[in-house]
């Protein structure tokens, strides 16, 4: 039985989140409970199961998005989306042992599962990069492609490349600084205005033209 004390929401869940991720789905209300100092009824009385305990502490804080997204203007538009992708992995890498030890929960359903992600920070961040986006082209500084498209595709390179490197312990490679860099050039080929644009490669355009050569000669002979 744990001993009585005042401890509000935020806190309780706070303790519960370091147990459950010390000790995965197998923790105990009870385990979280003497960690918290309070008893096992009082837990149930606010958060009314397990279930919902352990979904309510694995799920990640809302990001300062001001601070994911940084200052504005940029000086440079593509140094700014490599920052910003900097962070997006940082970010991601930090919250992905938790959302880990959600999916390995085996007595979660469907619904529940669907109920938490509803909660994760995935449509916040979407959305303001979004915003932020449409922000550079109304200043010209990105191509006009579809905002939330290219919104959604930065946020999924992130959280691949922060789930690579999480599942592989960096055996394929720390996705920082350099691959991160990278890994937006990749995407900045697609938005970058037309007079960054690097020209088609002369190479192709006449290899091209010669095989219509040689058909059209074929042709005539």
């Amino acid at each position: 039985m744990g001993r009585n004390r005042t401890i509000d929401d935020d806190e309780l869940l706070r303790v519960a989140r370091e147990v459950f991720r010390e000790g995965g789905h197998t923790a105990t209300t009870r385990d979280v409970a003497r960690a918290a100092g309070i008893s096992q009824a009082a837990l149930y009385q606010r958060f009314g199961s397990k279930e919902e305990l352990f979904l309510r502490a694995m799920t990640p804080e809302l990001p300062d998005v001001v601070a994911l997204l940084g200052a504005y203007p940029p000086r440079s538009a593509k140094a700014h989306l490599r920052e910003i992708s900097g962070r997006l992995v940082d970010f991601f890498a930090s919250m992905l042992p938790t959302l880990l030890h959600v999916h390995a929960h085996p007595g979660l359903s469907a619904t529940h599962l669907k109920r938490w992600h509803a909660r994760l920070p995935f449509p916040p961040i979407v959305h303001a990069l979004r915003e932020r986006l449409e922000r550079m082209q109304a200043d010209q500084l990105i191509s006009l492609v579809d905002a939330d498209a290219a919104a959604h595709t930065l946020v999924a390179t992130a959280h691949s490349a922060a789930l690579l490197e999480t599942m592989t312990g960096g055996a394929h490679g720390n996705l920082r600084g350099a691959e991160v860099s990278a890994l937006t050039d990749v995407i900045w080929s697609g938005l970058a205005p037309s007079i960054d644009r690097a020209p088609a490669p002369v190479r192709a355009k006449s290899a091209v033209s010669h095989r219509q050569q040689k058909a059209r000669h074929k042709r005539d002979a």
